[in-house]
């Protein structure tokens, strides 16, 4: 009886030891088995997607477009950087020629009078209240600069003293921005020399 027990109770051990190595077997095997189907399934996509071309133009220009638009817009301010210094000489240069020839005395004007009846006639680009004028002896303590231009005065000076007419304009913000000094107010400025006439009256400086 003794020994019937033990033989009764080491076949039901058995049997669950076959039972319970069963059991994880088979769990492995199904963990194992759902593992590779899912990577076989994620490698497939890989490939789909290496493979796939749609919507490739789209990307390809979505990389080039920030830098294109960059180049376009700085070829844009370049040129319109250009044409505002070229109107900025063209009106010094005629109004110094009509101050040469005796056609206007700068004794008659002001520099807003000078800046509204004789500069700001037929301007394209550039607006009329921007624009500085300075009419000094052509000492470089006198002149005006690109960075500062709170030193303008209208000096028409005497009779055969020499001047120097300075006509200076603000450059464009956008200018500005991409050279990194937007809070800073840097001029276009075009300079000429003239002699007064022998009969020319002195005029005081304002």
């Amino acid at each position: 009886m003794r020994y019937a027990f033990r033989y009764c109770f080491a076949l039901v051990r058995f049997v669950f030891s076959v039972l319970f190595n069963g059991r994880v077997f088979c769990l492995v095997i199904a963990v194992r088995a759902n593992f590779f189907s899912r990577l076989s399934r994620l490698r497939a996509r890989s490939a789909a997607f290496a493979a796939a071309t749609k919507g490739a133009i789209a990307v390809e220009f979505a990389l080039l477009a920030g830098p294109l638009i960059l180049l376009l817009i700085g070829m844009f301010e370049l040129g319109s950087n250009q044409l505002h210094l070229q109107q900025v000489e063209r009106i010094a240069q005629r109004a110094t020629l009509l101050l040469r020839t005796g056609e206007i005395r700068a004794i008659d004007y002001t520099a807003q009078s000078f800046r509204s009846d004789v500069l700001c006639k037929n301007l394209v680009l550039l607006t009329c209240g921007n624009i500085v004028v300075n009419l000094s002896s052509p000492q470089s303590s006198e002149r005006i600069t690109g960075a500062n231009v709170s030193g303008a005065k209208w000096c028409p000076g005497a009779a055969h003293e020499v001047r120097l007419l300075q006509i200076a304009y603000p450059v464009p913000l956008l200018s500005r921005i991409w050279a990194g000094t937007p809070l800073s107010t840097p001029y276009f400025i075009a300079s000429n020399g003239l002699r007064n006439a022998p009969d020319a009256q002195t005029g005081a400086c304002a």
